[in-house]
């Protein structure tokens, strides 16, 4: 694309493509990040689309990536509880691929960045150390560690020595701690996740940094207390869940919307057990950061629900469906229980005006035809076990016989499988379901193609 990246030149771009390859009926959503400048463009569409006389609703049609999203949370996290700045975190916001990486499980990821690769001077100092989070800490005893060859041998020597790596308990090679990258939330994770099990099995994991620390006179005002510990510990663990669920959204083989929706709500309940669950001792930073990173999971949440998509698809999703939907909305707020009824009256209005019609709603089994020993003296005679033939049924409502049946096992159903086999029994509310189940979710797999390199 020649000039600056707008809504407006993207929009334009877009449409030619779209009349290129004739595609102007039948284009009904868009899949994009949170970008403002994605929302400019789906407003330019809209436009083309009325010039055109084509039905297209821009808020409607504007489905948000799911796994972007939680990467928005997950760095308002870290910037919440010290982790990173506020210039960082909208660094991190503005990185292509800082979301689409997050099931990488590359064991380095100490990559060029003018931040990660100094030394602060007030650290050296001994000035504004009281400032530093238990992250941030951390985190700059491992870049101490690694900032000169004398360092990393000092470091793997004291890991050498140490009676658990002797046990065996660390296994035969004594490894260098990760260094993250700070705009990339998922090394962040994988930092504290490999300082918590990779040298730490069956031992007390902070030994050794404990130990080295302790030896060290310019990294004495980084020591970390026991407290700093548990907010490791806390941060690892939310981090995590952050981390499952972006890898469970990013699944190239079926994105579809239904599923990634239902890995986002169960994300936001994750995070809010687990706010529940923080001690009263808690630091008040490490509770609001979290509570930040829900309230941004929840913002966007309620942005989703200005598309219709979303709620449909988990309603055609027979993992899932009416009951589903009603059981999991059940414990929260009335406004949901609300939104969830309004949106299936919806459903059922775009269902009888855009679907319901167009084909014949029977389902049959037809009578088989008469035997050659009924067939006597040229006509037919009287068939003494009509009672137990299959009569012909018409399905009046698709949408109230498929509601009625039971919901299917979620990690053994495939949906797409489902519809297909019971095309027959529904034949217009399969054209629905084929058109919201293979929305996806995500936008990680197309991105993938184009800002993914070895």
């Amino acid at each position: 694309m020649v000039g600056e990246h707008s809504g407006e030149n993207m929009a334009e771009e877009v449409w030619n493509c779209i009349e290129l390859y004739g595609l102007e009926e039948k284009v009904h959503t868009f899949v994009m990040d949170n970008a403002s400048n994605n929302d400019t463009l789906m407003e330019n569409i809209a436009i083309k689309c009325a010039a055109a006389d084509i039905p297209f609703d821009a808020t409607e049609a504007r489905i948000r990536c799911m796994p972007h999203t939680a990467h928005l949370a997950a760095i308002k996290l870290l910037e919440a509880i010290g982790a990173i700045s506020k210039s960082t975190r909208k660094k991190a916001e503005s990185k292509l691929t800082a979301y689409q990486d997050a099931d990488d499980n590359n064991g380095d990821f100490d990559e060029e960045d003018e931040e990660d690769e100094e030394y602060d001077s007030e650290v050296r100092s001994g000035h504004g150390v009281q400032k530093l989070r238990s992250v941030e800490k951390l985190r700059k005893i491992i870049r101490s560690i690694r900032a000169s060859p004398q360092r990393r041998q000092e470091w793997i020597r004291e890991v050498e020595i140490s009676p658990d790596f002797i046990s065996g308990a660390l296994g035969t090679q004594a490894l260098m701690p990760i260094l993250d990258v700070k705009t990339r939330w998922s090394s962040t994770h994988q930092m504290l996740h490999d300082y918590l099990s990779s040298y730490c099995r069956a031992i007390d994991h902070r030994k050794i940094i404990d130990d080295f620390v302790g030896r060290h006179r310019d990294l004495r005002p980084l020591d970390l207390s026991d407290s700093d510990w548990e907010a490791i510990i806390l941060v690892t663990g939310w981090l995590k869940s952050f981390r499952t669920a972006t890898t469970l959204m990013s699944t190239t083989k079926r994105p579809m919307l239904s599923f990634t929706h239902a890995v986002f709500r169960g994300l936001q309940e994750d995070l809010r057990t687990s706010l529940k669950q923080l001690p009263f001792s808690t630091p008040s930073v490490l509770r609001n950061g979290l509570l930040e990173a829900h309230r941004k999971l929840s913002d966007y949440y309620y942005k989703m629900d200005q598309s219709p998509y979303y709620t449909w698809a988990a309603l055609l999703d027979p993992r899932i469906s009416y009951e589903g939907l009603k059981a999991d909305f059940n414990n929260d707020e009335d406004d949901l229980m609300l939104h969830l009824e309004a949106s299936k009256t919806a459903l059922n209005e775009h269902f009888r005006s855009n679907y319901a019609l167009r084909k014949t709603n029977v389902v049959s089994i037809a009578p088989p035809a008469a035997s050659s020993s009924s067939r006597q003296l040229g006509s037919p005679q009287k068939d003494f076990t009509a009672r137990y033939h299959v009569q012909r049924r018409v399905v009046l409502d698709e949408l109230r016989e498929y509601y009625s049946l039971p919901r299917e096992d979620f990690t053994l159903c495939d949906p797409v499988q489902w519809w297909v086999a019971r095309k027959a029994q529904f034949p217009n509310l399969f054209c629905l379901a084929r058109d919201l189940l293979t929305i996806p979710g995500s936008a990680v797999a197309v991105e993938r193609i184009f800002f993914w390199w070895p």
